[in-house]
């Protein structure tokens, strides 16, 4: 392991350092190891330890993941993380700051004999992945607003149960949200304590109600914890207006508190983006051959071609998308020329629901209508499939109601001139 590793001078942990990547790689195949700079959270310091594993290890084993974590319990002044190439990939997707700041800001400690996964960010807009991270986390803190909302209205409607529902929902859009920006990657759980817990060794303070030390003992967080499944489905949940109006704004705290994470670590990238520009511009300045275009490149918003670069990017993906879907529909092509559509033109249903601009919207828009025509054709459309829907009609309203609704202002209005020309006409003949 010597060969590889690469403990940084003068580190005044080195010998645990040392210790843990021996521990570690002895029992995992790594791919490479990044040191972070200190951490300073909630009065405690630490230093993160980000391990990306050999693509032979994705998933990573549950077992493995364990080792981590009763590893990490031996080194208290670090904290361990360990990805796989796409776990990373989604994160620098949605512009995850962890990798930015961890990875790129900190130092290489090992890289395995084989390595694959260079990780370079060099080759990276950073500009454009900040710009997605501030773009994802308005995203995701809309969603919470649009909870928190809800929940005010419900109060004042005296659905104190229901409300509080509403208010989890936004607690836990908020932790994982924070996860996945600042550890890299979000816990898909309902419970809050199970966020508290997960983000405890990160964000120590990032928690409400913490007037009592003891969770289990802080009635008003357990009335929110079990409010997801309780309130949600059953109607065995109670809860005071005085409790709910806690709970509230104990939201409220919190989410001032996500607020200031976020902004903080972003804070910290763009500083580091511009330093490397600095650092760029001065070699640049020795040596001649550096053109200007590549320096660019290193400042935030420096580079002219970035949004440009970010809707090539958006299109195709979207490419991409249609042609898996127009793939998965191949074997449909005596379906599609029933009904009167090629199979090598746009799909007539699509696996998700995804809303982009104008144009992507109104041909998921003409899917649905295609997939509507479809189903009322009976027998002659659906006789294939083993769940065919024998009577669609209430389906088909649901899904027309839907795109009414999707339905920009200039096509509503459209609409309404159609209807009144159709309503003089026998649509029974």
């Amino acid at each position: 392991m010597d060969n590889y590793v690469n403990i940084p001078e003068n580190f005044e942990k080195s010998k645990e350092l040392k210790a843990l990547m021996i521990d570690i790689v002895n029992v995992i195949t790594i791919d490479r190891a990044f040191l972070s700079g200190l951490q300073e959270e909630g009065g405690t310091k630490y230093h993160i330890v980000t391990l990306f594993v050999d693509t032979e290890n994705e998933p990573i084993p549950n077992e493995k993941v364990s080792f981590v974590i009763r590893t990490g319990k031996r080194y208290p002044d670090f904290r361990i993380r360990v990805y796989t190439e796409n776990q990373f990939e989604i994160g620098v997707e949605v512009g995850s700051l962890y990798f930015l700041r961890h990875c790129l800001y900190g130092t290489v400690i090992y890289t395995g004999s084989d390595s694959k996964n260079q990780f370079d960010y060099s080759e990276m807009a950073m500009g454009t992945l900040v710009k997605r991270a501030k773009r994802y986390f308005g995203k995701e803190i809309g969603k919470v607003d649009a909870f928190a909302r809800a929940a005010d209205g419900l109060i004042d409607e005296r659905d104190y149960a229901i409300a509080t529902f509403n208010i989890h929902q936004a607690y836990e859009l908020s932790f994982r949200c924070i996860e996945q920006m600042c550890i890299g990657k979000s816990r898909i759980t309902h419970s809050i304590i199970s966020h508290i817990n997960y983000c405890k060794p990160f964000f120590p303070t990032l928690r409400s109600f913490s007037e009592t030390s003891d969770m289990e003992e802080n009635e008003l967080l357990l009335l929110l914890e079990h409010a997801y499944n309780v309130a949600r489905y059953g109607n065995e949940f109670e809860i005071t207006k005085e409790q709910v109006l806690r709970i509230q704004g104990e939201l409220k705290d919190f989410i001032n508190k996500v607020h200031a994470i976020f902004q903080r670590h972003l804070s910290s990238c763009i500083q580091g983006i511009e330093h490397l520009g600095a650092m760029f511009d001065n070699a640049s300045k020795s040596d001649p051959t550096i053109e200007k275009k590549e320096r660019e490149e290193f400042h935030l918003g420096g580079t002219k071609d970035v949004k440009k670069e970010m809707a090539n990017e958006e299109k195709k993906e979207y490419r991409t998308r249609l042609l898996k879907i127009q793939r998965a529909l191949s074997h449909r092509d005596g379906l599609l020329k029933s009904a009167g559509y090629s199979s090598n033109r746009k799909p007539l249903m699509k696996a998700e629901f995804l809303i982009g601009n104008n144009d992507e919207l109104m041909f998921n828009l003409s899917c649905l209508l295609k997939t509507c025509v479809l189903a009322l054709e009976g027998e002659a459309g659906f006789s294939h499939f083993a769940l065919s829907n024998a009577d669609p009609r209430s389906n088909v309203t649901t899904t027309l109601e839907f795109i009414i609704s999707l339905l920009p202002r200039e096509q509503m209005m459209a609409l309404d001139e159609i209807t009144e020309v159709l309503t003089g006409l026998d649509l029974t003949k």
